[in-house]
C-alpha cells in the first residue's frame, strides 16, 4: 500500500539550509512515478501547503468563501500567516 508523508520545514537560515534544499531537490529529479523507487521525494513546495489549508478550513467555518479564495491565490504562506482582514 502507497502512503504518503508530508514534512514542513521551517527554515530561520536559508545558508545552513542549503545543502538540505539540494538533497530534496535531487531527491526529487530521481523520483520515476512510472517506475518509483521504495520511497522517494515525490513533490514538494516552497510555501507551507499546511497552512494553506488550516487558513481555508478557517475560511470555510467562518462561510468566507471570498477569503478562501484569496487564500488559495497567495503566492507564499508560512507558518505565520493569517487570513486577511
Amino acid at each position: 500500500m502507497t502512503k504518503s508523508l508530508t514534512v514542513v520545514y521551517t527554515i530561520h537560515d536559508e545558508t545552513s539550509f542549503e545543502s538540505e534544499r539540494k538533497r530534496i531537490l535531487d531527491l526529487s529529479q530521481q523520483y520515476d512515478p512510472d517506475n518509483p523507487p521504495a520511497w522517494g521525494v515525490s513533490a514538494s513546495s516552497t510555501s507551507d501547503e499546511i497552512r494553506r489549508i488550516e487558513l481555508i478550513e478557517e475560511a470555510h467555518e467562518l462561510d468566507e468563501i471570498d477569503l478562501a479564495a484569496t487564500v488559495i491565490a497567495m503566492p507564499v504562506v508560512n507558518h505565520d500567516t493569517q487570513l486577511p482582514e
